[in-house]
């Protein structure tokens, strides 16, 4: 009776497993046309943090550029801050378009 019981647990626990899912037909497609927009996500991502660190790095070397100092700290710094800030704002809205 114990040995029953086992192997019913058994069966119970591994019916599922071994058997592999059988795409419909259109569901490549389906699938591709996701990939894209992740890709132009990540794409956008990048894009978007990169300019912004451009930004404020230029925007600081022209705004300090006749104090005939070296401001390369502070270009990079403040392309750092930009480029953070707007890291964590375009992070949120990725992960919150991803929710819906």
């Amino acid at each position: 009776l114990k040995t029953q019981q086992e192997n019913k647990d058994y069966k119970k626990m591994t019916k599922n497993v071994g058997t592999f899912k059988v795409h419909e037909p259109g569901s490549i497609g389906k699938e591709l046309k996701t990939l894209n927009n992740q890709m132009i996500g990540v794409f956008n991502f990048v894009l978007t943090v990169g300019g912004a660190f451009v930004f404020g790095y230029m925007a600081t070397k022209y705004a300090f550029a006749d104090s005939g100092q070296d401001s390369f700290p502070l270009q990079l710094m403040s392309g750092l801050i930009l480029g953070t800030i707007v890291f964590f704002a375009d992070l949120y809205f990725l992960v919150k378009e991803d929710m819906r």
